[in-house]
């Protein structure tokens, strides 16, 4: 291998590095705008303390469809009892 090969590799597996952080901290921004808007809406339907407790609960793993759940729930539930049970059976 010349060293011309060995710096075009170093420099493709570099940007590889990049676009892969990149998309990351793409997709944890989404991830943290969406349970953003979730806790709004919790705290507007059941009140702060209830958005607070969801939010803890909501936060180690927002992922896709966790936040698909969370949003049927809001909109399932009636009372903050029953919509924090829902939001723990996940």
């Amino acid at each position: 291998m010349t060293m011309g090969t060995v710096v075009t590799e170093f420099q493709r597996s570099l940007d590889e590095i990049r676009r892969a952080g990149r998309e990351q901290g793409v997709r944890q921004g989404r991830e943290q705008g969406q349970v953003a808007v979730l806790v709004q809406l919790i705290a507007r339907k059941f009140g702060q303390p209830t958005a607070e407790e969801a939010q803890k609960l909501i936060v180690g793993s927002p992922g896709r469809d966790r936040v698909a759940w969370v949003a049927a729930a809001i909109l399932d539930c009636e009372t903050p009892e029953d919509f924090l049970v829902r939001v723990r059976e996940d």
